[in-house]
């Protein structure tokens, strides 16, 4: 990835370097999605369709397993990939967000968070069994 003497692209290279391991799909998406439960293939696919129509685009999810992280190393991996969004997928992943950002992250709310528009859930994969729980899921996407 070429960085042209960006500050933030080096950093956001540098997180991604050191935690090659635990991040997937785009490199270089604007909507971080941190879990500690994998994800599903049905939740991040409904996670990018959603986001792509709401205009953040076709690839917009860089997903991140945050499972035995320290609160300070999910600093760093948030503020170095600096997303315009930030989804917590799990109630393990957005208490460990809220420990890191020393502020409440409350399940299921609109809210900021790190400085940017953010979503927690209890367990994003539970939330396609009933079509009640998939209207507040995409209730809550999009209005980020």
């Amino acid at each position: 990835m070429q960085t042209s003497g960006n500050i933030y692209a080096f950093a956001r290279n540098q997180v991604m370097e050191a935690h090659a391991q635990r991040i997937e799909g785009n490199r270089s998406g604007v909507v971080l999605v941190v879990y500690t439960e994998e994800l599903e293939a049905v939740a991040k696919d409904a996670l990018q369709k959603s986001f792509d129509a709401i205009g953040y685009g076709k690839s917009a999810c860089t997903f991140a397993d945050v499972s035995g992280m320290d609160e300070g190393s999910a600093f760093n991996l948030i503020e170095g990939i600096d997303p315009l969004a930030l989804v917590a997928a799990d109630e393990a992943a957005a208490a460990l967000c809220a420990q890191a950002a020393r502020q409440a992250f409350p399940l299921q709310r609109k809210m900021r968070l790190f400085g940017r528009e953010a979503r927690a859930f209890k367990r994003l994969n539970a939330m396609f069994e009933t079509e009640a729980d998939k209207q507040t899921l995409w209730h809550l996407l999009k209005s980020m």
